[in-house]
């Protein structure tokens, strides 16, 4: 289900209080009947006695509502904030990077290597992080065939520091709360590590060009200062199985 930029305010306002939420002012009769949709698809029931949606308490509610006013979508993923780099949108990242052979890669949130199968092909040395046990030990293997990949050992991007700038970083971060960042921490974190005049590009959901919050402004504010954000087309991860819309974050190092 894709959500509208009205119903994505709502959400944004709505008042999350454990196992329910508020929605905050008078609605028109069909922003609230989508707005009710979409608490309902994700598991909510309104109750007139509490004037509010309700949720089974086994629900992370406030962690389903950030993933929707992220990501634009109703997702039910078991694995929240993942969303694999389709083919198309990995070669474009790597093409826009202008990777050299020989360069320095960082890839922070590898992933199942949809960008670092691209940066290998194009001559880069890649030094690739996960926290995922599992897609963890699938780039471990790729490693044992490859030289030119090293994995690091840290499953928190957050807890890892180079022992040298980087030419190039390549990211997909994760859409939520990873460890103890989300997409926004490690992109600023990532970008702490690029050389003078090294490139960093990011995939990112499209909620960082529009939501208000001071967090956003600034993160807004900071990228625009160093680079670009360029909405991509509706359909970029339809091959991931999600409507997400995303966007290129496009930075240059200090």
């Amino acid at each position: 289900m894709q959500l509208g930029r009205d119903v994505l305010d709502v959400l944004g306002r709505a008042e999350v209080l454990g196992d329910r939420v508020v929605l905050q002012g008078s609605l028109d009769r069909k922003l609230y009947t989508r707005t009710n949709d979409v608490l309902e698809a994700l598991g909510g029931t309104w109750s007139r006695k509490a004037r509010a949606h309700l949720f089974s308490p086994d629900i992370d509610v406030a962690t389903l509502i950030d993933l929707a006013i992220t990501t634009g979508v109703i997702t039910t993923s078991k694995d929240l904030g993942f969303f694999p780099t389709p083919p198309p949108v990995a070669e474009r990242l790597v093409d826009e990077l202008r990777v050299e052979p020989g360069d320095l890669v960082l890839e922070p949130s590898a992933g199942d290597g949809a960008l670092v199968r691209p940066l290998l092909a194009a001559g880069a040395v890649v030094v690739a992080v996960e926290r995922d046990a599992k897609r963890r030990q699938q780039l471990i293997d790729l490693a044992a065939v490859e030289p030119r990949l090293t994995v690091s050992g840290a499953d928190d991007f957050m807890c890892v520091e180079l022992a040298q700038p980087v030419a190039c970083v390549a990211l997909n971060p994760p859409f939520l709360k990873s460890g103890l960042g989300d997409h926004l921490d490690h992109v600023r974190h990532a970008y702490s590590m690029l050389r003078p005049g090294g490139r960093l590009g990011a995939i990112m959901p499209s909620s960082i060009e529009f939501r208000s919050d001071r967090r956003h402004r600034e993160f807004r504010q900071w990228a625009e200062e160093r680079g670009t954000i360029e909405s991509l087309p509706d359909g970029s991860f339809k091959a991931s199985g999600t409507g997400v819309r995303t966007c290129l974050v496009m930075l240059v190092g200090e």
